[in-house]
């Protein structure tokens, strides 16, 4: 009698907790590496409610982290009507849009702004963006609700 072996390999997504993307604003994530890599960016007329990190970050232990490292607090902040114009709880300016959420000429925009900051990581660098995934086709970009 012969014995028959068997062996499986499997793959188990690594995932952080949902979060919603910012009120008047929206959410860039990468769609090749599971979204474990996002960026926040407000619409125009808006301002984040505290300062966010250039990029939000999913870890092996299954939590958010910023890039760079930061006291950023989480999850990502929602964007308000401003309270004081040019204080420092301005984003970058990749972190804005102008117009509705989901016209398809400001989701590409936004989806090359992800790019753009992302592919300057040292993520990126790794080799966390390859040439054949590393396209805003690849990015999934989620708007959040208006107030």
């Amino acid at each position: 009698m012969t014995a028959t072996k068997y062996a499986c390999n499997f793959f188990v997504a690594n995932s952080c907790p949902y979060y919603d993307p910012p009120l008047n604003g929206a959410l860039s994530c990468d769609g090749w590496l599971g979204g474990k890599f996002c960026s926040v960016q407000c619409n125009r007329g808006f301002e984040f409610a505290e300062r966010p990190a250039k990029l939000y970050v999913c870890g092996f232990n299954r939590r958010w982290a910023t890039d760079p490292a930061a006291g950023t607090a989480l999850p990502w902040p929602d964007c308000s009507e401003p309270y004081i114009p040019g204080t420092t709880r301005l984003g970058l300016t990749f972190q804005y849009y102008d117009g509705s959420c989901g016209d398809p000429t400001r989701i590409t925009r936004m989806k090359q702004n992800f790019l753009d900051s992302f592919s300057r990581t040292i993520f990126a660098r790794v080799g966390g963006c390859p040439p054949d995934k590393c396209k805003a086709a690849n990015v999934q970009v989620v708007c959040g609700r208006k107030k």
